[in-house]
């Protein structure tokens, strides 16, 4: 079976809100349209090239480790006038992390940027937890994209004692791929939202669910979402897609349409 798939793109592309065509069209222009980025993903047949093995340098924190980030007036010292440190920009989201410790989930050495394009990263990671939601879970766009942290932010941190956590949450199962495909478009989505190759090996599978989002901010304004999107325990991003290209560490979470998934009553 071969769902439909555009070569080396990812859910980050994704409008998933309803918009009428002016509000598309005006949304791509305010993002500037895109278009050297996407000149180059045309000719060079997918994102612009960084040679294979081709990495930033690593961080100096290893993954699983245990790291405090800076306290508010620290880190503001170590930002540059536009609140950016090597080019990083310190979001609003990450002052409230200011103080606390968390563990690292893993180096960022090479990505994909918001622009399409692939790039080295040089001493980031990303910490367990953390995304641009934020700790109320209503910042940023709604997707809950992982925040990157630059080495700098950071120093050594106990691990801390942690009590067991309580309460059970709710499971899916993931459909299969031939009930998947029947939801699809020709261009492999469902209510705007991409089935991406590396996610047909979940099939069957049954997970906890970590968030169910409702709304996404897409052309300056929050939209409720056409259906429920979930987020599944564990499940991120790899950068697959990318093949001998990649890889992209950004970690994204993995979107899933309600209609692929069987929830738990």
């Amino acid at each position: 079976m071969k769902i439909p798939y555009v070569s080396g793109a990812c859910q980050r592309m994704n409008i998933i809100g309803s918009h009428t065509l002016a509000e598309r069209v005006r949304g791509r222009i305010n993002q500037g349209l895109g278009i050297k980025s996407g000149v180059l993903r045309l000719v060079r047949g997918g994102a612009p090239r960084l040679a294979p093995g081709v990495l930033g340098d690593p961080s100096c924190f290893a993954d699983g480790s245990w790291v405090r980030v800076h306290d508010e007036a620290t880190i503001r010292s170590l930002l540059d006038g536009r609140s950016r440190t090597r080019g990083l920009e310190f979001c609003p989201q990450q002052w409230e992390s200011c103080g606390r410790s968390y563990r690292v989930l893993g180096s960022v050495r090479r990505l994909i940027d918001d622009g399409g394009v692939l790039r080295k990263v040089s001493r980031t990671v990303l910490l367990e937890g953390l995304d641009c939601g934020g700790e109320s879970g209503t910042g940023g766009c709604g997707r809950h994209c992982p925040m990157m942290y630059r080495d700098e932010w950071l120093e050594p941190a106990p691990a801390p004692v942690t009590e067991p956590r309580a309460g059970s949450r709710q499971v899916a199962r993931v459909r299969s791929l031939a009930e998947i495909e029947a939801t699809l478009d020709i261009a492999g989505r469902r209510g705007g939202l991409m089935f991406m190759p590396e996610m047909a090996r979940y099939a069957g599978m049954r997970l906890p669910v970590r968030r169910r989002l409702g709304k996404v901010f897409e052309h300056s304004r929050w939209l409720d979402t056409p259906a429920p999107v979930y987020i599944l325990e564990g499940l991120r991003c790899a950068g697959e897609v990318l093949g001998s290209d990649g890889p992209c560490d950004r970690g994204c979470w993995l979107l899933w349409h309600a209609d692929w998934l069987e929830l738990d009553s």
